[in-house]
């Protein structure tokens, strides 16, 4: 896969995307990047930044929980598939995988919720969404995206 840099000033991020994925942004998201269409979808992957009034552990574990009630009531056949932690750039950082089915929709939906815990960032969140026959493509271009985040020191 080859992959170009991207830069996104207004949320302090450089990422490295597939090049044949477009970028753009919606009214939710501050940063999308969109997949090329396979059978008339387009796999994306959403980025946005919260100011939180404190940036702490704490904060990260009420957002996630609040995520995860939220996709229980609201998505119809929710399941989580799971849950990977870990650090990027050195920031505390969570990726949830689910799946849900939409109603007068053939086929479900596989989601990621993610959450970065940044010192000068605010929290940056990730969304993203597949159909499950696209995954096996999907999940591994938006771990490789996620994985790749840089963080650029703000300006002083």
């Amino acid at each position: 896969m080859t992959t170009t840099s991207h830069f996104d000033r207004d949320l302090g991020i450089s990422l490295e995307r597939p090049s044949d994925w477009q970028v753009g942004r919606t009214d939710d998201f501050t940063v999308v990047l969109l997949a090329p269409p396979i059978t008339g979808y387009r796999s994306n992957l959403g980025f946005s930044r919260a100011d939180p009034p404190a940036l702490t552990p704490a904060v990260l574990e009420a957002t996630l929980a609040t995520a995860r009630a939220q996709q229980h009531d609201e998505y119809p056949g929710f399941v989580e598939l799971g849950e990977v932690r870990f650090v990027q750039d050195g920031c505390p950082a969570v990726l949830q995988i689910y799946r849900w089915q939409p109603p007068d929709v053939p086929e479900p939906f596989t989601q990621v919720f993610g959450l970065v815990l940044t010192t000068d960032h605010g929290l940056l969140e990730i969304n993203g969404a597949t159909l499950m026959s696209l995954e096996g493509q999907a999940l591994p271009a938006f771990e490789a995206i996620v994985r790749s985040i840089r963080f650029i020191p703000p300006e002083r």
